[in-house]
């Protein structure tokens, strides 16, 4: 299995698992699948761009990297059927908790023929 099948895999996992911790975070099985689809997608295309704050220090890498993926998160809410926020702080918490699931997961799992670190 290919490093970025294997990410995809445990993005959804991650998202279902999100779902259980915070109780604002509502998300179907199918959902968490077309969400962590339409997530990739985002994160392909727009995230570069969204992403050059981060050019001027690590707080503000922080901040943007934090601010990106609540975009990314308020998008598919509106997008995807199923993939509901219930309110802003359940969507910092929802973002905080799913962007760490995603650094772990980033660090363990690479493209290349290693698979794991």
């Amino acid at each position: 299995m290919k490093g970025w099948m294997i990410r995809w895999l445990l993005c959804i996992a991650a998202l279902l698992l999100t779902t259980r911790i915070i109780p604002g975070f509502e998300l179907a099985v199918w959902a968490a699948i077309l969400g962590s689809v339409f997530l990739g997608g985002i994160n392909a295309a727009i995230r570069p761009l969204l992403l050059l704050p981060r050019l001027f220090g690590l707080r503000n890498l922080i901040i943007a990297t934090v601010a990106v993926n609540g975009i990314m998160m308020w998008v598919t809410t509106k997008t995807i059927i199923g993939f509901v926020i219930n309110g802003l702080a359940w969507g910092l918490l929802t973002v905080l908790l799913f962007s760490l699931f995603s650094i772990v997961i980033s660090y363990f799992i690479s493209d290349d023929r290693k698979y794991w670190r």
